[in-house]
Parts: C-alpha cells; structure tokens; sequence
C-alpha cells in the first residue's frame, strides 16, 4: 500500500525528530550543568 507506507515514513520521521531535539536537550541540560559546577 502506498497509503500505509507514506504513513511510516511519517512516523519514522517524527521518531528522528524527537530523538535529535532529545539528544540537543540532554546536551543543553549538560553544558549547564558543567557551568554551574566549575562556578563553584
């Protein structure tokens, strides 16, 4: 189906996108954290 494949490109992309905006929060959650420890 055409139909049904259009639909899991969609939704693998969406799983991509969330994994990168994931992967960018966890790294902007640890770059503040290593500020605040070397600030100590």
């Amino acid at each position: 189906d055409a139909f049904t494949h259009h639909w899991l490109v969609y939704y693998l992309s969406i799983i991509i996108i969330v994994s990168i905006l994931d992967i960018h929060s966890f790294c902007l959650g640890l770059f503040w954290i290593i500020i605040i420890l070397f600030r100590k």
